[in-house]
């Protein structure tokens, strides 16, 4: 809930004056009066956040080990010459295989690459355009379309789990449609992945791990670390595959990580210091060709582990057990296994309802509440119980913003979001300042400029330049200068989901919303806060 600490920073920076005093001093005469006040029936929800909202509900990920079992088995090369093949014509030269479940091959002037495990976070999700692509859910994340800083790029990720999947990258000239052609190749992957038995990994060919994966792999080099999870922090511009890298917690602030993959690291094998603590490379036994002959490698089998301690003793001593634990790998099961991808109205994310749209951490689903009938009630209210501020401006930003705007809370702040992640209304109310001069004032984009019906009004932009932009009315909720009472709207714009520009630029918004803000904020003070 709202902290004082936290509040006093913000109104400084808004210009606001702190009417606690005031409420210090109410405190005390009831003190010496004998007891406290009879407080009013919102007073108990201040410092309770389970008053104002019951914390997002989420709903169980598939299982990711019988996924991971399906995956590691699967031929990345296989997977990308067939889907390939079906959607943009034969592949001319070589697929190139860059770790054992990672591969990348040429059709003309478009580059494509395909990794199985690959790692999506929240966040990515977030931002990326969901595309129905083959009857299956898929994500699709635009990089420089336009191709001025790059070539034009775009990466589909199809999910297997909430965050696990396969990723699909193509990159093609400027003024190329890259896509719609990432999007064909989806399709044309999909009845592949669904059937499974023409992408097994041979038994022989060039896969350190086996059918097995770097977690199994890891279990068994640094037995001491029971806690690990799939995948590896992004080293030199790359992020590893869930199944071909792994990490785990070997103590507080000591990490490890095992990663396969086909490359020739500087310095070749040995120990090597980095910024983090150390790199112990292990070049594999392994041939440096493929059993495929139409599959080239870019580099050496060998398996790296980076230890965040300087000294660099359990990535020695998981070294020196790779040899024996290498020679316990499955080999792959000769039965197909197809990957269940998910339906196109299958759930593929954690949080239920607004949280899943909401951009925040501790999010919380407002309960349902009923405004006190006094202005000045309204703002007590919602200072102690922030679903009162829901409650204060669902009306209002429904009426501008539609009603697919559902309301979350995180800390003071009710924020209405819609699946499209463009627009944010996020609200705040509290009954402990009053607005102070305005020392910048900036044009409003309505073209407007002094009170709103008699209350004072800041106006303020911020992140134009940014990823988001930020337009925020502070609103003095009573009549003149000495009103008490603020209320907050910010109407927080976000590029189109999988929309991004590339290097040096900034993806567009839709600004021509942002006069709603200011009938959001008119709205309130006039069914609220008339005078």
């Amino acid at each position: 809930m709202r902290t004082e600490s936290g509040i006093s920073v913000r109104a400084q920076r808004r210009g606001w004056t702190v009417l606690g005093g005031v409420v210090a001093l109410a405190v005390l005469l009831s003190s010496i009066r004998g007891g406290p006040l009879s407080p009013r029936p919102w007073e108990k929800d201040l410092g309770n956040p389970d008053a104002a909202g019951t914390p997002a509900q989420f709903r169980p990920d598939r299982g990711i080990e019988p996924m991971t079992v399906t995956l590691r088995q699967m031929d990345a090369c296989a997977l990308l010459a067939r889907a390939m093949g079906d959607a943009v014509g034969p592949v001319r030269g070589d697929l190139v295989a860059t770790a054992p479940h990672t591969c990348a091959t040429s059709a003309g002037r478009i580059w494509t690459e395909v990794s199985v495990g690959a790692l999506i976070t929240d966040g990515e999700k977030w931002r990326a355009r969901p595309v129905v692509a083959g009857g299956v859910r898929a994500y699709l994340q635009a990089e420089d379309p336009d191709g001025r800083y790059m070539p034009a790029g775009c990466d589909a990720f199809v999910p297997v789990t909430f965050r696990m999947g396969l990723r699909l990258v193509v990159s093609s000239p400027p003024g190329s449609d890259p896509c719609s052609t990432v999007t064909r190749l989806v399709e044309k992957a999909v009845p592949h992945l669904r059937d499974g038995s023409d992408l097994t990994i041979r038994i022989g060919s060039r896969a350190p791990l086996g059918a097995g994966d770097a977690c199994m792999l890891l279990a068994a080099v640094v037995p001491e670390a029971p806690t690990r999870w799939p995948g590896t922090e992004p080293r030199m511009g790359h992020r590893t595959s869930t199944v071909d890298g792994c990490t785990a917690l070997v103590a507080p602030e000591h990490e490890i990580a095992l990663a396969a993959e086909y490359d020739d690291l500087p310095g070749g094998a040995g120990v090597h210091a980095s910024d983090s603590g150390c790199i112990v490379t292990v070049p594999l036994p392994q041939p440096d060709e493929h059993s495929d002959p139409g599959v080239e490698v870019t580099g050496r089998s060998q398996i790296t582990l980076t230890d965040t301690a300087p000294d660099c003793a359990t990535a020695r001593r998981a070294g020196d057990r790779l040899p024996s634990a290498l020679s316990t790998v499955p080999n792959p099961d000769p039965a197909a296994r197809p990957v269940r991808l998910f339906a196109p109205d299958e759930p593929d994310v954690d949080p239920v309802g607004a949280c899943a749209d909401a951009p925040v951490p501790e999010c919380r689903i407002p309960r349902q509440v009923t405004l006190p009938g006094q202005p000045r009630n309204i703002l007590a209210a919602s200072h102690a119980n922030t679903a009162y501020t829901c409650a204060l401006a669902q009306h209002a930003v429904h009426r501008w913003f539609g009603p697919q705007m559902q309301p979350a809370i995180y800390g003071d702040f009710c924020h209405f979001v819609d699946a499209s992640h463009e627009v944010d209304v996020m609200v705040s109310a509290t009954d402990r300042y009053r607005l102070g001069p305005d020392s910048e004032p900036a044009p409003r984009p309505t073209g407007r400029s002094g009170p709103i019906d008699g209350h004072e009004v800041h106006y303020t932009e911020s992140g134009i330049s940014g990823y988001g932009q930020d337009h925020e009315w502070t609103v003095a909720a009573g009549t003149g200068p000495t009103g008490s009472g603020v209320i907050t709207v910010d109407v927080i714009l976000n590029p189109a989901r999988g929309v991004d520009p590339g290097l040096g630029s900034h993806p567009p918004v839709n600004r021509s919303v942002l006069p709603r803000g200011e009938q959001v904020v008119t709205d309130i003070l006039r069914e609220h806060f008339a005078e």
